[in-house]
Formats: C-alpha cells, sequence, structure tokens
C-alpha cells in the first residue's frame, strides 16, 4: 500500500491566513481579496516536502491523518485546507475531493513563542461505499 508520510516545523499557518484584502476600492466601493505571499510560499514549503517523497496516488481515494502541535490560541481546524491544497499543487493527488476520511485527532498544545509541528500521513484508502448498501427500508405495507 502507497504511504506518503512527512513531519513539518515552523510556525503553520492556517485558512484564515489564506486572504488578504485591499482598502475599499473608491469607484466600486468594495474590496478586493487576493492569496497572501505568506500563504503562498507556505503552500510552495510543503509541496515541495511531498514532492521529495516521490509517492503520487493519481485519481485514487486517500485516507488523510495530521497530526499537530500548535500554539494555545490556534484552532487546529484550520490546518486541514492549505495541508490539502499542497497536495494538489504538489501533484500527490489530483483533487482534494479524493480524500475518503480526514482523520484530525486534538492537537499537543504548546506556547505561541515555540514553533509547530504537523505530522501528515497520506494512504490509499481500502473505501468501499457501504452506505447505501446497508440502508434498510422498513414500511408497514404489506404488498
Amino acid at each position: 500500500m502507497k504511504q506518503l508520510k512527512i513531519r513539518w516545523t515552523g510556525h503553520a499557518l492556517g485558512k484564515n491566513d489564506k486572504q488578504g484584502r485591499t482598502r475599499p476600492c473608491a469607484i466600486c466601493h468594495g474590496y478586493k481579496y487576493f492569496t497572501t505571499t505568506a500563504y503562498k510560499e507556505y503552500i510552495a514549503v510543503l509541496a515541495k516536502e511531498f514532492v521529495a517523497q516521490r509517492v503520487y496516488f493519481g485519481e485514487e481515494i486517500v485516507d488523510v491523518t495530521i497530526r499537530s502541535s500548535v500554539g494555545s490560541r490556534r484552532d487546529h481546524h484550520n490546518l486541514i485546507e492549505p495541508i490539502l491544497d499542497a497536495l494538489q499543487q504538489s501533484g500527490a493527488i489530483k483533487n482534494d475531493k479524493q480524500v475518503g476520511d480526514l482523520h484530525l485527532p486534538r492537537p499537543l498544545r504548546h506556547g505561541n513563542s515555540e514553533d509547530d509541528v504537523i505530522e501528515i500521513e497520506v494512504q490509499g484508502a481500502e473505501y468501499e461505499d457501504t452506505f447505501f448498501n446497508s440502508v434498510l427500508i422498513v414500511t408497514d405495507d404489506p404488498r
């Protein structure tokens, strides 16, 4: 079974760090949103780590496990989107729709001045769509 596993240390960015916005436009009175440079660089660093593993799943359904140690004020659910973006950018998976199961255990907590640690494990799923096969329909109609 194919498996991709990395351990990354540094300041992890979350989905809330993805977008920046400009000052309001004088003509349309709206904001213009853009992807921040820090987010792009973070995705590139993670993608480089995935490429170094030389494991590619193509369009296969995969299971992803993300274990982390983050600062006490961070919401670990925000780590998911950048990691899936990096997997897709690296070519390890074609699309993040391929994720069958996503495991995100409660993180270890540390002081906000310490580096975050993220362990990412991706493996081919033994995926079987059993939900619709296991539904039992019960009616009172004797026909």
